[in-house]
């Protein structure tokens, strides 16, 4: 999938990572990096090649085998191997949910 859209992946990751490494300069040490709705729930590739570009700041490795897997018991789960010093997490949200509630209260 990553290869079939060149471009577009190419400027998702710029701005991104201008995003993400200016509040990693400013916060000075982060314990985590979610990955929560959308692309960052439902694309393991996406959270993989990602990850494999902040390796050289201590973020954790990708395990395989938890980031494939769709089914947890955990609305919160951790996609790392546990070798870095920043956790890799995923956070299912419902967005759906979520307005539907605040909108109908």
């Amino acid at each position: 999938m990553l290869r079939n859209l060149k471009y577009e992946w190419f400027f998702f990751f710029f701005f991104f990572f201008f995003f993400f490494f200016n509040f990693f300069l400013f916060l000075g040490k982060v314990d985590a990096v979610v990955f929560a709705g959308g692309l960052g729930e439902n694309s393991p590739e996406l959270r993989r090649a990602i990850l494999a570009r902040c390796a050289c700041l201590g973020f954790d490795a990708v395990a395989d085998e938890k980031n494939e897997n769709s089914e947890h018991s955990n609305v919160v789960y951790d996609i790392g191997k546990g070798t870095g010093k920043v956790r890799a997490l995923v956070c299912e949200t419902n967005e759906e949910v979520c307005l539907f509630t605040h909108f109908t209260m």
